[in-house]
């Protein structure tokens, strides 16, 4: 297990300059951070995100950044629980730039906008409203998030898979954006807590079937951030907590992505559990993390 600090995360970037990155959500976010550091050490960045406006303002700032080392951007808007819509992200991406080096799967519902969702409805979202008399069968529950986190992540792996192997020479990597939920469940948000414990799991199930394809992967799970989409009453939940630095998880997705030019293993977990630094878990070091963040969580909430 290894610490990284801001200037660690940093180390490998030089491997991105000409480098196809594809990034889902990318328009807002954490998502527009990585994609405009991405650009800022010369990668050309694939930006995919339901925001048109989002998404052409990020990629705007990512021509501005990336004229000195030739990195660039283009937008195409793209609802990733469609199949159809991710088709089209990827074809664009290959039809424009010729290849794909790097795909990061970051679209998804966080956990405050999911909470902002509870606090600025009657009734509750996601899974069932209890009841008092049972004369009625519940409600069905909202499952678009797991469209969104986790089935549209299923989607894009799906799809970075095929574009990658395509590769001659080093594959490329994949990226997967978690969330501290994916270890510790969270009450309230039960079913985005299942999209992110699903998909550490699809990534740890899938990640060694990609390093015998010679495809890097890692996924990142950070603490609630403070995107500054949502207004101040969203944040009442996780008032006095310290959130994870959005530009440090952004840091930490692009460390991820370049540093397969340095290191032979795959698989790994980046755990960011509170305001600190980064955590890299290697794949063998997994009987270990759960007590870590523990440790980390009860530290930060003392």
């Amino acid at each position: 297990m290894t610490t990284l600090m801001d200037e660690d995360l940093l180390s490998t970037a030089r491997n991105l300059k000409g480098r196809v990155v594809l990034i889902t959500g990318g328009g807002n976010g954490v998502g527009r951070e990585a994609s405009i550091l991405f650009a800022k050490y010369g990668a050309r960045v694939v930006i995919g995100d339901v925001d048109v406006k989002g998404g052409n303002w990020a990629r705007q700032e990512c021509e501005k950044v990336g004229k000195l080392l030739g990195g660039g951007a283009i937008f195409k808007r793209c609802d990733v629980s469609s199949w159809e819509e991710q088709v089209a992200l990827f074809t664009a991406a290959v039809e424009t730039y010729w290849r794909i080096d790097c795909v990061v799967i970051n679209a998804g519902m966080n956990t405050l906008l999911a909470l902002h969702i509870i606090l600025m409805s009657s009734r509750r979202y996601g899974f069932f409203t209890p009841m008092y008399r049972y004369t009625n069968p519940p409600a069905k529950p909202k499952l678009g998030i797991l469209d969104v986190n986790l089935v549209g992540a299923i989607y894009t792996a799906g799809l970075a898979q095929h574009y990658l192997l395509q590769n001659e020479g080093p594959r490329g990597s994949i990226i997967f954006v978690g969330s501290m939920t994916s270890f510790n469940p969270v009450g309230k948000v039960e079913i985005y807590t299942a999209s992110k414990h699903g998909l550490l799991a699809f990534h740890d199930s899938l990640h060694h079937v990609l390093a015998e394809q010679g495809i890097h992967s890692a996924i990142i799970c950070p603490h609630v951030m403070n995107t500054g989409v949502l207004d101040v009453s969203s944040l009442l939940g996780v008032a006095g907590v310290p959130l994870t630095p959005v530009p440090r998880v952004a840091k930490t997705i692009l460390h991820a992505a370049s540093e397969q030019e340095t290191r032979s293993d795959s698989g790994a977990i980046y755990v960011l559990p509170d305001a600190g630094p980064a955590l890299r878990v290697a794949c063998g070091e997994l009987d270990n993390i759960h007590e870590v963040v523990k440790e980390r969580v009860e530290r930060m909430i003392v």
